[in-house]
């Protein structure tokens, strides 16, 4: 999400990181709940944080 060499466009980093999340990385998931419980990129929503981090094993 630093948008280095490219234009940072965190609705396509949304979008990346969903991806990889629904396919199991934790990595993901873990980013996913970040970005939820932060509202960056999306609307805060501490429930939805909560479930990716527990996806990712947290």
């Amino acid at each position: 999400m630093e948008g280095e060499c490219v234009e940072q466009n965190d609705t396509q980093a949304i979008h990346w990181f969903r991806l990889a999340a629904e396919q199991g990385l934790a990595g993901a998931q873990a980013t996913l709940g970040n970005l939820y419980e932060q509202g960056r990129g999306v609307e805060k929503d501490l429930e939805e944080a909560k479930r990716w981090y527990a996806k990712a094993g947290f």
